[in-house]
């Protein structure tokens, strides 16, 4: 794991926006569409589309490499977004 913190965080921001990016072409849905999303469920969607080429290479080593750069904790991190609530009635 990086030791830095400002080094760990900005490695973090980048690679869960590339990771967000592909995944949002991917899928043809909005950046908003994803941001709520962990970087691990993140990596697991990109392989979900494109693993079965072979072009996202070995799950395993892409996500244990991610796991070992940023730590558990922000790999997990699921990231804060303004939810909104839908209220409705019910006839």
């Amino acid at each position: 794991m990086i030791a830095n913190e400002a080094k760990r965080q900005k490695a973090y921001e980048r690679l869960r926006k590339f990771t967000s990016d592909r995944v949002v072409r991917a899928l043809g849905i909005a950046d908003d569409d994803v941001a709520h999303l962990s970087l691990s469920a993140l990596i697991n969607l990109l392989f979900l589309a494109y693993g079965d080429g072979g072009a996202t290479g070995s799950f395993n080593v892409t996500f244990g490499a991610a796991l070992e750069l940023v730590g558990t904790d922000l790999i997990w991190l699921e990231p804060e977004t303004e939810k909104v609530a839908v209220v409705g009635m019910v006839q």
